[in-house]
């Protein structure tokens, strides 16, 4: 048995075994021979006992790992911040030489390279900027 913990999601199993379920349910109507209705059956059961087991497993608490990257702040030299919230910010220059490898705020993974981003996200990172400019009182308003 390995030892890394697999994550999977337990109400996808339970989905596919009640679709298997359902379509040996329907070759059962169709099950002519003995033979044919006993492995029908039995593919039934099968599926009977995968949704069991699936719903008795114990839980985790778990949430998805989100990935980020330190971006250099254009309105305050020397300072990078996380990606994602946007909030952290923290010296450019490291005393130790070593980065952080995930933000003390959001707790986001800072393993993404900087790369050509939708156009959708692109224009997010806009309007966050933007309003981060009004915020800090770098606009005027009219």
């Amino acid at each position: 048995m390995a030892d890394k913990m697999r994550l999977i999601d337990a109400n996808r199993i339970v989905e596919v075994a009640e679709r298997a379920y359902n379509a040996w349910n329907l070759a059962n109507a169709t099950a002519d021979s003995k033979r044919e209705i006993n492995r029908v059956y039995k593919m039934m059961e099968l599926c009977k006992a995968v949704r069991a087991v699936a719903m008795d497993c114990p839980t985790v608490d778990a949430v998805p790992v989100v990935h980020a990257r330190w971006e250099p702040r254009a309105d305050v030299p020397g300072f990078v911040r996380c990606s994602h919230c946007r909030d952290c910010n923290i010296y450019e220059d490291w005393p130790d030489g070593k980065k952080w490898n995930y933000c003390p705020n959001c707790g986001a993974k800072m393993d993404t390279q900087r790369r050509r981003e939708p156009v959708r996200e692109a224009n997010m990172r806009h309007i966050r900027d933007f309003e981060d400019k009004q915020e800090s009182g770098l606009l005027e308003e009219d």
